[in-house]
């Protein structure tokens, strides 16, 4: 501790000081520019649209206060971003920021209270810096914080330390393991008297070379000074990004739930010349929107979702959907109330509105004050367009699937965090789609953080976080171009998904197995249906609405817009547990542990499901159908292909394998490996497969999914060869499971005559053409995009071949039918962008025959 006198000539000379004159000078004003209004807003679990909560659970408004209710060790640092106002440091200058916190009634050791500044910055994403929390890492900012003895310090929180895996980032860093910054400290902190209420008050200043940070803790009551410290040359990147609060551990015990809660917070204050503010990156109460314009019937049908903030208790209910026409004059045409676990608005707006013309639209939200009574200054108006519907007899759909956003490595900048996928926007953007189609996995449970699982209320709330991510990397996407979501097996926080209609089964040879290997699924009726109303409310409802065992409510359904007939199915959900219906093989999450069984002659027993004798129905009758009105091609959407298209090392048994798995060189083939036999894929069960891909030939459709991390196109096969219709999986978002393609080429059967047109390839890899999957489903591979060395940074993420899909459909006049065109995009290419190249084997092209029609 460094003594008063000492202090106090250190702090004299600083540049802070001496550009405010001569000592005893009036300090400079700083005009506040962010001031929290929590005072004048509901109690509950939502901050407010200025910031973002890690996580969403963590924190919560308790009669004015920004409480952090999290304090377990696990959690380390938990985090409140301001979003509409950052540091922006180029210039000299100099900022202040403050708030009360209160200390609570007993002191922990290893705790503390106070401010991150400097996250992030301006070449980093603002939504990617508002994730900054738990661990340290490159571009994470300093902290400026009171520690459980009530003494002031700073810490540099850029330092990386250990984050984890490659799963779920680690959070349980304790302040002793920073690296703390030399700082002239004085002050003996809160000393025998314990803690109190504390006013923090942060000053940085910027003059030329020198930079200064000057953090005080007083006594809330009287003004003492508690404890001060001055850092001299303080790191550049405090003065450039995003501004925090910050709780790690805490004070207090929640006598309720026996769990330590964190430090609260009151009256945060930012000010200064060193401030910037963008309103336009404040984030709820609506969050984003989906919707669907359904043409099946007379008049089309508009189903919008717009995803809310968890709004509290006494909070706005209700919303309004609004149409406008050219002059923007509004027309009311439905209200919906607030789902109280999905958190959603749900509109149906039937007709009303021209197909053929861009519609605007706005969802309207009046919030709630402290008091219940509505506070129509904060009236937030959630804008987008319905587009005209095609009419040029092209339709181009996006297919995108499994956001991941940390796969190791942490860095807070888009070279260690994958949040939130801007550069797959921007792609997606470029083609201008009329349709996106999200095909599972938009969020994984264990990710930025851990997946939790009970109390249920809180599960729901890890849940939406995880959504939220979702919207705010796409939401300007669909808010002008409509949309079909259809969740997977991480959106509902498994593994894998074994659904068998929601009955879990004991095995018969009575061992024990995992309650996901016993089949149904892990999580409530209740949390799953939440899941299924953020995902695919905004859908046409379900063909059968009969729920399963269990009560979960099923999505599979129809849907008709831009000439083409969509069938979107579940193909999880009435799936058949393997590891109970296949007795033999000593089958875990899918996988044969037995060296000596083989799949391929054993796996088809009688009974086993695929999609189930719902979606089978659904199939047989909207193939069978003639065409209807405008439709002139059909379309499967579903989550996973219908074959195993994937190899493992020599060796290797299961899937556990794969995140370790080796990077092929460019242009290297990797040998030995071995078809896979994973019963997570739609390759299993065989002969339910066989109906599966039977009922897509009879309807004269083709089929996108998602799921595999593959990007491949593939044609069917059941009694022969081809004679099924084309299945294009697109690339993962990001993921951390890259699946490979590398049969033995001598397994490859004779090819026919008839093959797609794959642009700009000489000669067929080793890797295309005929051959069995590990199941024997017989298959035509065009193309795929293996893992490969790409040199691009960050290699950890482009190296998995991430990217999206694109489809345009095109009506060929005269004959009838249409041509599908086929693209696996990377995920660094802008496709309108000169010299853009999709990944080698794409487009690929087919053509299909006429419908029948009426």
């Amino acid at each position: 501790m460094i003594r008063s006198a000492a202090f106090l000539l250190a702090l004299c000379s600083s540049p802070w000081l001496a550009a405010c004159g001569p000592i005893g000078a009036r300090a400079p004003r700083f005009e506040a520019v962010l001031r929290t209004d929590w005072e004048a807003r509901p109690d509950g679990v939502w901050i407010g649209e200025r910031f973002w909560a890690n996580r969403l659970q963590d924190w919560r408004l308790e009669g004015g206060a920004a409480r952090c209710v999290e304090g377990r060790r696990r959690f380390g640092f938990r985090t409140l971003h301001a979003l509409t106002h950052r540091l922006a440091g180029a210039d000299d200058g100099s900022f202040r920021t403050s708030v009360l916190v209160d200390a609570g009634a007993g002191e922990r050791r290893g705790s503390a209270a106070g401010f991150l500044v400097g996250a992030g910055g301006e070449h980093v994403d603002h939504r990617l810096t508002a994730h900054v929390a738990g661990a340290p890492a490159e571009d994470g900012g300093v902290l400026a914080v009171l520690d459980g003895a009530g003494r002031v310090r700073f810490c540099d929180f850029e330092v990386p330390g250990d984050a984890g895996g490659t799963w779920v980032l680690r959070s349980d860093a304790e302040l002793d393991a920073l690296a703390e910054l030399p700082a002239v400290l004085d002050g003996l902190g809160f000393g025998a008297s314990g803690p109190r209420p504390v006013r923090l008050e942060l000053v940085g200043a910027r003059f030329g070379e020198r930079r200064t940070l000057t953090l005080t803790a007083r006594e809330a009551a009287t003004g003492a000074v508690l404890s001060t410290a001055y850092l001299e040359g303080a790191p550049e990147t405090a003065f450039d990004g995003s501004v925090a609060l910050v709780s790690h551990r805490g004070p207090a015990v929640d006598p309720s739930e026996g769990r330590p809660f964190g430090y609260a917070f009151r009256r945060w204050e930012l000010a200064g010349d060193l401030v910037a503010r963008d309103d336009g990156r404040a984030f709820g109460p609506l969050l984003f929107v989906h919707y669907s314009v359904d043409e099946s019937g007379a008049d089309p049908v508009l189903r919008l979702v717009a995803q809310a903030a968890p709004l509290g208790a006494t909070d706005g209910r209700t919303a309004t959907l609004e149409i406008l026409d050219e002059g923007g004059r509004a027309r009311t045409v439905a209200t919906a109330r607030l789902d109280p676990d999905a958190r959603t608005f749900s509109f149906v707006v039937p007709g009303g509105f021209d197909p053929y013309a861009d519609t605007r639209f706005e969802v309207v939200h009046v919030p709630h004050d402290a008091n219940g009574e509505l506070a129509p200054r904060r009236t937030q108006r959630y804008g987008g367009v319905i587009p005209a519907r095609p009419t040029d007899g092209v339709l181009d759909i996006a297919l995108l699937s499994c956001q991941k956003s940390f796969t190791g490595g942490l860095r807070w900048n888009e070279e260690g965090f994958w949040f939130p996928h801007a550069d797959v926007a921007r792609g997606v953007d470029a083609l201008e789609p009329d349709l996106l189609y999200f095909a599972g996995d938009q969020i994984y449970e264990g990710d930025v953080t851990p997946a939790v699982r009970a109390p249920e209320h809180e599960a729901l709330l890890d849940y939406l976080g995880k959504w939220y991510r979702h919207g705010w990397s796409f939401g300007e996407l669909t808010r002008s171009v409509p949309s079909v979501v259809t969740p997977d097996d991480h959106d509902v926080y498994h593994g894998n998904i074994w659904g068998n209609a929601g009955v879990a089964l004991e095995a018969p040879d009575g061992r024990t197995l995992s309650a996901q290997d016993r089949g149904g699924y892990t999580m409530s009726a209740r949390f799953v249906n939440a899941v299924h109303r953020t995902q695919t409310g905004h859908l046409p409802p379900p063909v059968d609405p009969s729920p399963l065992a269990n009560g979960v409510l099923p999505f599979h359904t129809t849907l008709s817009y831009g000439g083409g007939s969509f069938a979107i199915l579940s193909d999880r959900m009435y799936k058949s547990p393997p590891a109970v219906v296949v007795p033999d093989g000593a089958i875990v999450n899918g996988w044969a542990t037995d060296p000596d069984w083989d799949a391929r002659k054993s796996s088809d027993v009688p009974g086993a499901e695929l999609l189930g004798a719902s979606q089978e129905t659904l199939l047989e009758r909207w193939g069978s159908a003639p065409a209807r009105g405008t439709e002139w091609f059909r379309a499967v959407l579903s989550q996973t292909p219908f074959v195993n298209l994937a190899t493992l090392p020599a060796g290797a048994r299961t899937g556990a394998a794969i995140p370790g798995m080796s990077i092929a060189d460019r242009g290297a083939y990797m040998a030995g490996d071995r078809p896979a036999q994973d019963m997570d894929s739609g390759g299993w069960p065989r002969t339910a497969r066989d109906r599966a891909v039977g009922l897509l030939r009879d309807a004269r459709a083709f089929h996108l999914a998602g799921d595999q991390h593959l990007a491949s196109v593939v044609r069917y096969g059941v009694e022969e060869f081809d004679d099924a219709p084309f299945v294009f999986t697109a690339p993962a978002v990001a993921n951390t499971w890259p699946r490979r393609w590398f049969p033995n080429p001598r397994d490859r059967a004779p090819r026919g005559t008839e093959r797609s047109d794959a642009a700009g390839a000489e000669a067929e890899p080793p890797y295309t053409g005929r051959y069995l999957d590990g199941f024997g489903n017989r298959m035509t591979v065009h193309a795929v995009a293996n893992p490969r060395r790409t040199e691009l940074e960050p290699t950890r993420l482009n190296d998995r071949v991430p990217g999206f899909g694109a489809v345009r459909v095109r009506r060929v006049e005269g004959a009838g039918g249409a041509e599908v065109t086929f693209t696996a995009w990377p995920r660094w290419e802008v496709p309108t962008e000169p010299g853009a190249r999709p990944y080698g084997g794409w487009p690929v092209r087919t053509v299909l025959p006429p419908l029948e029609r009426r």
